[in-house]
């Protein structure tokens, strides 16, 4: 048993474990990932065995390796539809390099974190070599992704042996036989792949049944389930079934779906994982993705494998303009003759839309349904996995936990299916109470995690908390001055939301904001975002507010440029609401957008859903949706100061600018007066009050008292017939706020301290201890 030596870099990762990669890939291209550095060790060891038991291995010698770190400028750049965006300025990354002498003429280098060999002559500098190798590797990558490529604080070179046992029968088709395969996708049969996935959930009948068609038939199957069903999880277990001897043992298996390869010889892995975007990655010119992707259809074929990509509808979006030279349509002769076996992944709606637009490409494809979980399926499996991990004896778990994760998933999530949302938060939970070595896990302490994950206040998250009506009106009087339809309207809404009697198949609310400008709307909005979901600590400074001008949606199309509906990459709305769903969407001045737009959005008021022409599915059933608008403002007696006669009629406005099925989407359509000099002065008191709590004078422990001719001062000059209390900020940092700061930059030592603000004969604030 021959030990052949090795040379290898080790570094830890970001987000926890160590990793081991050779020096030089070019014999094996493999990475050894563990726990800790004996783990990382012995898992790339065993790769290294299982590689060289079948092929004989060549080792390159490497002397005087030494790592050398520099700095390269990276181009980033932004890739949009068929359009590729460049970021002007460059981006300064530090980049590890392995160097080696192999010859007298030659320096072997290696990137260990990008995975990148090259050879260079000693005629040639390293840095401009590397820079190039670097440019390739990163090509087309956003910031976002350049930023995975830096490197570890702490990396180093070590040696390492390994012994290769001898006289073990040698594969038919060799592992380089692979090689374009292996580069775009994942062996699932490879231990270090399926580690990454959890295990599957529920009964092992579909598993079983799925495993004995891939078997037993030929067919190609798409793997239908709604999203966060476990599609991936499920069709990994059904795999597991067919490496089992056991198993094929109890299944008559088609001839010729076993390869032709000797029977004393390890099997080949059959299952390969990937998706649209790896298949073609890298490949720039006419023609290109198309070879390769011929080329992989071969080497599969050699060992009648199979291949797997998560989503469906990505072979139709990719490849080409449009889905008729698509990868899809690429595929789809080899699967017609059989040349090429897929598996797939896809929801129902979105295999709806495959149909639509490419019928003849489903038709390829067999239908398998990922099977609901009942509730008390639900509930046993989250019971399994809301248990100590093995080891860990302090760690206590409250019996009801499962119960009240189900329930709070249920009730604040309604789109989820299970295990989704609910397994991950349990999963999430349970980690969080490991790392941080809590002795006990609770219904208190998954409150705290749901809060901060959602921003949800726990008066909507524990039941047994009473809410009161009146101390909500207390509550948004404190911020809206003067406005008691409107804030009477908010605290119903959070009443209804409080007693769970909110249409779960619709968004939380719709509401149309109606008054003049400068009277209170959006700071409604805004205190109504703050009482559902800016409660998290995370999220402090994202209280999960949406605000979108209308006016900027005035031109026809505008509904694709805000909701993304009309296929491509969504919009920066439909991005930031899958990124977090509990959201306060305000569109200001409504009336101004496109009527396009006010037919898109029916269906989203309607079912609380949007759909593009791919079947891909946004939910804003956890969103109150508010919308404001000036209309009716100027039909009453008043365009600024209230008079107390007879306002505008705002319910007829709307009711002649939408047509009937838009105003029928509407939950409720709230007025908002105009300001009266008492509310004005009453705003200007508010807002001088909020400058205690700044930074600067909360960090110095100063209070501030305001002379009245300060507040007459503010509510002459902070409020304007047309624009209402909108001037009102402007004035007091112009008035009060840049004198205040002239007054502690004289006074840097200046601490505990009472500040007294006068009014000058000049009409100037002077502020004096």
């Amino acid at each position: 048993m021959p030990t052949y030596r090795f040379d290898a870099v080790q570094w830890a990762s970001q987000t926890g474990g160590i990793f081991v990669r050779l020096v030089d890939p070019g014999i094996f291209d493999g990475v050894g990932f563990g726990v800790t550095a004996r783990d990382a060790l012995a898992d790339l060891r065993d790769r290294l065995e299982h590689a060289y038991e079948y092929d004989q291995p060549i080792v390159t010698p490497l002397t005087n390796l030494k790592r050398v770190r520099m700095k390269v400028a990276v181009r980033a750049s932004y890739v949009v539809g068929n359009r590729v965006i460049p970021v002007q300025e460059p981006i300064p990354l530090r980049v590890d390099v392995i160097q080696a002498d192999l010859d007298a003429d030659r320096i072997h280098g290696f990137l260990p974190i990008l995975g990148r060999v090259f050879q260079m002559e000693r005629t040639e500098t390293l840095r401009s070599v590397v820079e190039r190798v670097v440019a390739q590797a990163l090509e087309r990558c956003d910031p976002a992704m350049i930023a995975n490529a830096l490197p570890p604080a702490e990396m180093q070179l070590i040696p390492f042996p390994v012994r290769i046992r001898e006289g073990s029968p040698r594969r038919r088709f060799r592992f380089d036989e692979l090689a374009t395969v292996r580069s775009v996708a994942d062996a699932l049969t490879d231990p270090a792949n399926r580690k990454q996935i959890p295990r599957a959930l529920g009964s092992p009948t579909f598993h079983q049944d799925l495993a004995a068609d891939l078997v037993k038939t030929s067919n190609n199957f798409v793997i239908v389930g709604a999203a966060g069903q476990g599609k991936t999880t499920q069709l990994l277990e059904a795999i597991g079934y067919t490496q089992s001897p056991q198993f094929l043992a109890s299944v008559d298996q088609s001839p010729e779906l076993i390869p032709a390869v000797d029977p004393n010889a390890p099997k080949l892995c059959r299952y390969w994982r990937t998706s649209a975007g790896r298949l073609i990655a890298g490949m720039k010119y006419l023609g290109q993705w198309e070879a390769r992707v011929e080329t992989i259809i071969a080497e599969l074929g050699s060992v009648s494998g199979i291949l797997i990509v998560d989503r469906l509808l990505d072979l139709l979006m990719t490849g080409g303009a449009d889905e008729t030279d698509s990868l899809a349509a690429f595929l789809l002769p080899y699967l017609q003759r059989g040349e090429l076996r897929m598996i797939c992944e896809a929801t129902p709606a979105e295999l709806d839309a495959c149909r639509r637009l490419m019928p003849g490409f489903i038709d390829a494809f067999v239908e398998r349904s990922v099977p609901e979980f009942n509730k008390s399926e639900a509930m046993e499996i989250l019971r399994k996995i809301l248990t100590p991990p093995p080891g860990n004896t302090t760690l206590q778990i409250a019996p009801e936990l499962s119960d009240q994760l189900f329930q709070l998933v249920q009730r604040f999530e309604p789109d989820s299916v299970f295990p989704g949302a609910a397994v991950r938060l349990a999963r999430d939970l349970l980690k969080g109470a490991v790392r941080s070595r809590a002795s006990s896990l609770d219904g208190d302490d998954l409150i705290r995690f749901y809060r901060e994950r959602t921003g949800l206040p726990d008066r909507f998250l524990r039941i047994d908390l009473p809410v009161t009506r009146q101390s909500l009106l207390s509550e948004f009087r404190a911020s809206v001055i003067d406005q008691e339809p409107a804030i009477e309207a908010a605290a119903d809404l959070v009443m209804r939301f409080k007693a769970s009697l909110n249409d779960r198949q619709r968004p939380i609310a719709v509401m149309l904001f109606c008054g003049p400008t400068g009277v209170g709307k959006t700071e409604l909005a805004q205190t109504l975002a703050r009482c559902f979901f800016g409660h998290s600590e995370r999220n402090r400074h994202d209280p999960g507010l949406i605000r979108l001008d209308m006016s900027e949606y005035t031109q026809f199309g505008s509904a694709s440029r805000l909701l993304g509906i009309d296929g491509g990459e969504p919009s920066l709305l439909i991005r930031k609401v899958r990124q977090r769903a509990f959201r306060v969407i305000l569109l200001d001045e409504f009336e101004k957008a496109s009527p396009d737009l006010f037919d898109a959005l029916m269906t989203l008021f309607d079912e609380g859903r949007l759909t593009d022409r791919y079947g891909r599915e946004t939910s804003f059933r956890s969103t109150v949706i508010l919308l404001t608008s000036n209309l009716g403002a100027g039909s009453g007696p008043s365009l600024g100061f209230a008079t107390g006669t007879g306002g505008p009629d705002y319910v007829a406005a709307v009711r002649k600018a939408f047509r009937p099925e838009f105003f029928n989407r509407l939950d409720a359509i709230v007025p908002f007066a105009p300001l009266s000099p008492i509310t004005v002065r009453r705003i200007a008191e508010k807002e001088l009050a909020a400058i205690a709590t700044r930074e600067g004078i909360r960090d110095r422990h100063l209070t501030l008292h305001w002379h009245p001719a300060i507040i007459d001062r503010l509510t002459q000059i902070g409020f304007d017939l047309r624009f209402g209390a909108r001037p009102m900020q402007r004035a007091i940092e112009r008035e009060i706020v840049t004198p205040l700061a002239n007054f502690l930059l004289t006074l840097p030592t200046l601490h505990h301290a009472h500040l007294t603000a006068t009014l000058s004969p000049h009409s100037q604030v002077v502020f004096t201890l």
